[in-house]
């Protein structure tokens, strides 16, 4: 059978057995082997042999593909060496797998004796997506020959495909050589192609099966990323619950411990004024005593206490003004022009108001606060000069003022600024 099958690819070429044959490509891996040949100008060829799959006889089957300008037209046909089972002259189907789309393209038909299968139909496109062929003859389903297709290089189908669209340029120089030639192009043209009506296209099971699977894998791979995050937002969710009672926790512990540190700051005030009051009251006690033992001067004659002493065009030591700042009528610890200090030289501020007989509380200090005096033990008696101190919040110089009249209100400081002495006189 084999050398029939020989005999028939000789004569599918003779008339070609003159033109010079050129091979465009050939690659062979392990017993198989493809080639693409040209001859002459107007025909290819695509030859195939399995040496892996053998016919009866025992030789290799072989496919050849054959596209040839002819009588006007591009003209298609296959020769193939009968495989192993395959009877002439009866009706086969040819599968193929198409390695692209994933169906299967199935055409049925009579195979001649020679092993013509589908001659003037166009396969060797399918062949050359075919990852698998399976030929089946009757209606029996076991002992298949199936055929894996040599995986053919890009570069070689590219030379076959190349090679069919020149002729094209070929027959349209065949076309344009005659009027006979015309005429013959143009009748085949309107006839056109005539479809093979045995094709039936199928999916193929093992790609919608691997394609389900694919889906189901997909499907589970998104459930478990889904989960994945729920995981994930119900794990952040109890982090930043766990944040926020830590840090309510924290700021409960803060106000606690600012309150308590309130409490106890308001305790050492207290404390702290009542020590004052009673230090207060002491120095009363005693300044009163020693007054029960020296008459009261009501007025001095020196600089401090004399209310004439004229006003020298000078800051002097202090350069902030200084004012009388105390529970006053109409002044409410604020300050008042009437009540501002005066340079008279000799590093001395003088300011002689009309008062009304009364106690009062005072400071002497800027309108910013940021200088503040006071009378040392925190008392001045009208006439008796003191020393004069730094003051502070609540340090407050008390002074009772036995009679109203004109009063000069007295600071001396150092050089440098520092408080030194403080009188208040009644003016004669």
């Amino acid at each position: 059978m084999y050398r029939n099958a020989l005999i028939v690819s000789l004569i599918f070429m003779s008339s070609f057995s003159l033109a010079s044959i050129e091979t465009l490509a050939q690659v062979k891996k392990g017993k198989n082997e493809v080639k693409v040949q040209k001859i002459g100008e107007s025909a290819c060829t695509l030859n195939y042999k399995s040496g892996d799959h053998l016919t009866t006889e025992g030789a290799p089957v072989f496919y050849t593909f054959q596209v040839e300008v002819a009588e006007g037209e591009i003209q298609r046909g296959m020769l193939s060496s009968i495989p192993h089972s395959i009877k002439p002259n009866r009706n086969i189907t040819l599968s193929f797998y198409d390695r692209y789309d994933k169906n299967i393209y199935e055409y049925s038909g009579e195979v001649s004796q020679y092993g013509q299968i589908f001659y003037s139909t166009n396969l060797y496109l399918r062949f050359l997506r075919s990852k698998k062929t399976l030929i089946r003859q009757g209606n029996v389903a076991a002992n298949m020959p199936l055929y894996s297709q040599v995986n053919i290089p890009n570069s070689v189908k590219n030379k076959f495909e190349n090679c069919v669209s020149n002729l094209k340029n070929v027959l349209q120089k065949y076309c344009a050589s005659s009027t006979s030639a015309t005429k013959q192009c143009e009748v085949n043209q309107q006839r056109g192609t005539k479809a093979f009506a045995g094709l039936i296209i199928k999916e193929d099971p093992v790609e919608v099966a691997k394609a389900a699977q694919i889906a189901k894998l997909k499907e589970q791979e998104k459930a478990a990323q889904l989960a994945k995050l729920k995981e994930q937002k119900k794990a952040a969710q109890l982090a930043k619950r766990k944040e926020l009672e830590k840090a309510a926790k924290l700021k409960e512990q803060k106000k606690a411990a600012q309150m308590a540190k309130l409490i106890a700051l308001e305790k050492a005030a207290q404390t702290a004024k009542v020590i004052e009051l009673e230090k207060v009251g002491q120095v009363a006690k005693v300044m009163e005593q020693e007054k029960q033992k020296t008459p009261i001067k009501m007025s001095r004659k020196d600089f401090m206490a004399a209310c004439n002493n004229p006003t020298i065009n000078e800051r002097g030591p202090i350069k902030k003004q200084l004012y009388i700042r105390g529970n006053f009528k109409n002044t409410a610890w604020g300050t008042d022009n009437k009540r501002a200090f005066k340079y008279k030289g000799n590093n001395i501020y003088q300011v002689v108001i009309n008062e009304k007989a009364g106690r009062y509380q005072m400071q002497y200090a800027s309108k910013d606060w940021s200088l503040q005096f006071t009378a040392n033990y925190l008392a001045l008696e009208p006439a008796v000069e003191n020393s004069l101190k730094k003051g502070y919040y609540e340090q407050n110089t008390t002074v009772a003022l036995p009679e109203s009249g004109k009063y000069v209100w007295s600071l001396q400081f150092s050089e440098s600024g520092a408080p030194q002495k403080i009188l208040v006189s009644l003016c004669k």
